[in-house]
């Protein structure tokens, strides 16, 4: 099933888009909620329940599949860190600021009947793997690498400060921009790469879940090239979502089934 805003209304476009937006919503807050764990009673409270939230929550982030997302409690026990909770109903939610992938602290929100409680910095292993663009041999600044020196290679990826680069032909015929050593994780920051989606631009948005398609408008906060994530922000709602660039001022958001 496919639905755009002129599907939805031809007379009144500015409702159409809204309407658009709304059902785009209604399918983000499929992921949304999965971010913030059904309620519970304090006592029932487990660890588990933290590592099922960032996998979730990485999954929607990063744009791969469940399957390619591994999660690691490696602290104390929960009942350690939270050794008491209020009277009510619990519910748990990632930091916007969380940086998803490798070793390290993730900020997670305690919330009882709906309010902030507290935060707590459990230790945690996040494991990502994608398959991404490496440099097989030394790429020196100024030349044009070809695909003898390139290839795909799967690997656990941690925080990085630019999504990396996942087709051969991202990066063919440009120009590096650095002396590159083997092995390393490839980004368009790396090279000489016209972006297909430049901050500020208006994008063409595809959500994908399942047999339906959605397609709306968005705005872009931040650039990209081919396979990038970037932001893009509802402009009614304000709403900021990542999405992968597929085209020129084209991205999209996949939700698993």
């Amino acid at each position: 099933m496919f639905l755009s805003v002129t599907d939805l209304t031809d007379d009144h476009p500015d409702r159409g888009l809204s309407l658009t937006w709304r059902i785009f919503q209604a399918f983000l807050g499929i992921v949304i909620m999965a971010f913030a764990l059904p309620a519970h009673a304090a006592a029932n409270l487990r660890e588990q329940d933290i590592v099922d939230l960032v996998r979730s929550e990485a999954v929607v982030r990063l744009q791969v599949p469940k399957k390619d997302v591994e999660v690691e409690w490696q602290d104390m026990k929960l009942s350690s860190l939270v050794p008491t909770l209020p009277e009510g109903r619990v519910s748990l939610q990632i930091a916007q600021t969380a940086r998803l992938g490798g070793r390290g602290s993730v900020p997670v929100l305690i919330l009882v009947n709906g309010q902030k409680y507290r935060t707590i910095f459990p230790r945690l292993e996040v494991r990502v793997y994608q398959t991404v663009l490496v440099s097989k041999t030394h790429i020196a600044r100024g030349t044009y690498p070809s695909e003898r020196e390139v290839g795909l290679a799967r690997q656990a990826l941690g925080p990085m400060a630019q999504s990396p680069l996942n087709g051969i032909e991202q990066i063919v015929g440009s120009e590096a921009t650095r002396e590159i050593p083997p092995g390393t994780v490839l980004t368009a920051m790396m090279f000489r790469i016209p972006p297909l989606v430049k901050a500020g631009d208006e994008v063409s948005v595809v959500l994908v879940s399942g047999g339906l398609t959605i397609l709306t408008k968005g705005q872009a906060r931040s650039g990209g090239a081919k396979g990038q994530l970037v932001k893009v922000v509802n402009l009614e709602s304000k709403q900021e979502y990542v999405a992968r660039v597929v085209g020129p001022n084209r991205v999209e958001i996949r939700m698993e089934d």
